[in-house]
């Protein structure tokens, strides 16, 4: 996180002097950057897709992510929690799993839903850390990712969706629980785990 936030704060530095005429893309930031000496930044993990070198790549999901994930105060005191139980094995320590989370939600409340379900789920032990990737978040044309999973329960707890779901799923005895929890915004009010794993399961 620290790290976006650095990245976004250097930006508007630089486009602040009188020198620069223009919004700075990417390339010119990083351009920037590697000027000053700055090849590489510390934090994350040694499998970090950039291994810490400042590049296109990473300036661009930085900035994504300062813009996504980082404009909301109830997604950053998530991350902090997280950060705060696991240190830097924290599943959301890793620049490439915060940009799905800003990019990959339909909406801005979608998204803190979204960052609200898998910390549930690592709090009560039905997701562990080395689930949450970035391939098992955004998934492929074959598996539907973790943030569309909990896009479709949150969209099956809604009026709109209510209905087609008890169609799908008529012997589900956890689906008035899983609507309980799709209604509320607090992490607080979250399954035990046993009914967490039923609905995850769908039924």
């Amino acid at each position: 996180m620290q790290i976006a936030v650095e990245i976004d704060q250097f930006k508007t530095m630089c486009e602040s002097l009188p020198s620069c005429k223009s919004k700075l893309q990417p390339a010119q930031l990083v351009q920037e950057l590697h000027t000053l000496g700055l090849l590489s930044v510390q934090g994350g993990r040694k499998e970090d897709d950039s291994d810490g070198k400042i590049t296109v790549n990473l300036v661009t999901q930085a900035l994504a992510v300062k813009k996504g994930i980082l404009s909301s105060a109830r997604a950053v005191e998530l991350l902090l929690e997280l950060e705060q139980l696991y240190g830097t094995r924290s599943p959301f320590h890793q620049m490439s799993r915060l940009h799905v989370l800003s990019t990959k939600p339909s909406t801005n409340q979608m998204r803190d839903w979204v960052l609200e379900s898998l910390h549930d789920g690592l709090a009560y032990d039905v997701l562990q850390i080395g689930e949450i990737s970035k391939g098992s978040l955004s998934g492929d044309k074959h598996h539907t990712g973790l943030v569309g999973l909990f896009e479709m329960k949150k969209k099956a707890g809604s009026t709109e969706y209510g209905a087609l779901f008890f169609l799908h799923f008529p012997d589900c005895n956890y689906v008035s629980m899983f609507f309980a929890r799709s209604w509320t915004t607090s992490s607080k009010c979250c399954f035990r785990r046993a009914v967490w794993q039923r609905v995850t399961g769908l039924c």
